[in-house]
């Protein structure tokens, strides 16, 4: 299947945002954390939180240790606080939509694929004694990842 994809990728300059370089990592993380850059990823137009943080940090906390905002106010600083926090909020709240809009597949589909399995595999270990164990293997297996699937996406 071809798609297209895109990453927006983060990189911290040490010189063009006048921070020591000893810094950049720390920095880098603040983004994140302090909401000036989120991480999440975008797939067919649903969301998903890469890091679902509590509470946002200040985002002077990330700016400080930059001189590329040290002509910054308070007040501008503090602008720039409630704009991220809205817009943090605003994904947060369409994830959350999302996640409701999901109707989980009826139990029934579930038991009827294992009825399937059940069915051929009965077939199998009649044609094939001593099988039965590994099949009872692959048989968890494929419970655990169905559960896995079913789990990651509520």
């Amino acid at each position: 299947m071809n798609r297209i994809y895109y990453i927006h990728i983060l990189s911290v300059c040490p010189t063009g945002w006048r921070c020591p370089t000893d810094l950049t990592v720390r920095i880098g993380r603040l983004a994140v954390e302090t909401g000036m850059f989120p991480l999440y990823e975008v797939e067919n137009g649903k969301y998903k939180l890469s890091l679902d943080l509590p509470h946002l940090r200040p985002v002077s906390d990330y700016m400080k240790l930059q001189g590329r905002f040290r002509h910054l106010s308070e007040e501008v600083i503090s602008e720039i606080q409630q704009r991220v926090k809205t817009e943090y909020d605003e994904k947060l709240a369409n994830l959350k939509q999302q996640v409701a809009s999901i109707t989980p597949p009826p139990e029934s589909t579930f038991q009827e694929l294992l009825d399937l399995a059940n069915k051929e595999f009965d077939k199998v270990k009649s044609t094939f004694p001593g099988v039965e164990e590994r099949f009872k293997q692959i048989e968890d297996e494929i419970i655990s990842k169905m559960e896995k699937t079913i789990k990651d996406q509520f």
